[in-house]
């Protein structure tokens, strides 16, 4: 699998009008891939370990104290005095850091003349020049063990700006305080400072990325994001949709074979405070009832667990709830419970399915395979008294026939329908 991605990225580099002066996959070894040698030897280990994938032998372990890779003073290509580049790796954090941890670091000596992208204590990015000037960082603890894709770009000096990128998506941006000035006169380093004696990255890095003559836009960083990660990909709701219910189905799927799947909920675009943390066994959940609020965005992710590693996040998703699908037909208050049978059936794709409520009650419909497998949730919630209407799109679905169950906590009626493309 490691090898393929490879073949995929170096042609996208291509692409990009930027120049990659140093590419470090650490497949059993710290040699550069990029073409430019810029190749790595090891200073008290660090060690061999498995990566993202679960692929033994493909990362590097550090062990926070003294252990680093290390390259040439002079950094063929590397990017020098104030002109643009591009810092990206894949990091797994082992602990949260009392000292900053460096990731690639380069150029000096003094502020102005290095240029690094690491941890911050207590393990947030940072990016940009050494002693804590022209840098910025973002209020993301990434200590959290799990694997982190990071982009550390500096525009150049027509915008002076900076930005870190995490998991694909932009984390922080900010003008520097003054222009870089990098020398390259010290050793470059990955794992730990360059001319600071201070400690080493406790964790494991992974396919560091360097890059000169221009900045990585936006879309870049994406694109390089999904062709490198392990993440599932995200199928319904539909990025960016309206409409959705209360109770929607979360739906993805995964090239990796995982025994299960964590999903995060939240109202924030960065789920730092997920409102809904679950692990399901399937590449399928329906969110509860009561969790959601009418008319609200929300975003959701998904990840595999794989073994004993935990794989990367997939891309975050949002969708805008709303009571939609659900319509009162009748000012009649009616006098029973009652389930109707589906209009028309057979169908294709959708159906109008009524029913009467003669009293406020939690309500739940749903519809059901020939297994007696939920397949959709149609409502489920509170409804005052009054006669309903709902259509059902079976769109996504196979042919054959359904069954529709209408519960209250007074009431409940099973019927059949037959869906035919």
């Amino acid at each position: 699998m490691k090898t393929i991605l490879f073949i995929i990225l170096i042609s996208s580099v291509n692409l990009y009008s930027q120049t990659l002066v140093g590419y470090w996959p650490f497949t059993g070894n710290a040699g550069d891939s990029s073409g430019y040698g810029n190749h790595g030897y090891l200073v008290n280990g660090p060690v061999l370990a498995n990566d993202r994938y679960s692929v033994s032998n493909r990362s590097y372990l550090f062990n926070g104290s003294n252990s680093y890779i290390e390259g040439g003073n002079t950094g063929i290509n590397f990017p020098s005095g104030s002109t643009a580049r591009t810092i990206t790796a894949w990091i797994k954090s082992n602990n949260i850091p009392s000292e900053d941890r460096n990731i690639l670091h380069f150029g000096g000596p003094g502020t102005a003349g290095n240029f690094h992208l690491f941890l911050g204590a207590p393990g947030k990015p940072w990016l940009g020049n050494g002693g804590g000037q022209g840098g910025i960082t973002v209020e993301i603890n990434l200590s959290d063990t799990t694997w982190h894709f990071l982009a550390g770009i500096y525009e150049g000096p027509g915008t002076n700006m900076l930005r870190i990128y995490i998991d694909g998506y932009l984390a922080a941006f900010g003008v520097s305080s003054f222009v870089p000035n990098t020398s390259l006169t010290f050793n470059w380093r990955i794992g730990r400072f360059q001319d600071n004696p201070g400690p080493a990255f406790t964790g494991r890095i992974d396919e560091v990325r360097l890059y000169t003559a221009g900045a990585l836009t936006a879309a870049q960083v994406l694109t390089l994001y999904n062709q490198t990660t392990t993440s599932p990909n995200l199928i319904s709701p539909p990025n960016g949709s309206t409409g959705t219910s209360l109770t929607p189905t979360l739906d993805w799927d995964s090239l990796v074979v995982s025994t299960n799947y964590r999903v995060q909920i939240a109202t924030d675009s960065l789920i730092s405070s997920p409102i809904w943390d679950t692990t399901v066994t399937r590449s399928q959940v329906n969110v509860r009832s009561g969790l959601l609020s009418n008319n609200v965005r929300y975003f959701w992710r998904v990840r595999n667990n794989v073994n004993t590693e935990l794989c990367p996040w997939s891309l975050k998703w949002d969708f805008r709830t709303a009571l939609v699908g659900i319509n009162p037909v009748s000012n009649e208050i009616p006098k029973e419970f009652s389930l109707s049978q589906n209009y028309p059936n057979p169908f294709n794709p959708s159906t109008v399915i009524h029913f009467d409520i003669p009293k406020q009650s939690f309500t739940k419909l749903a519809v059901y395979d020939l297994l007696g497998r939920e397949v959709a949730t149609l409502v489920n919630q509170q409804l005052n008294a009054g006669r309903y209407e709902v259509t059902f799109d079976a769109g996504k679905f196979a042919s054959g026939m359904y069954f529709y169950k209408l519960e209250t906590e007074h009431f409940t009626d099973v019927k059949k329908m037959v869906l035919i493309k």
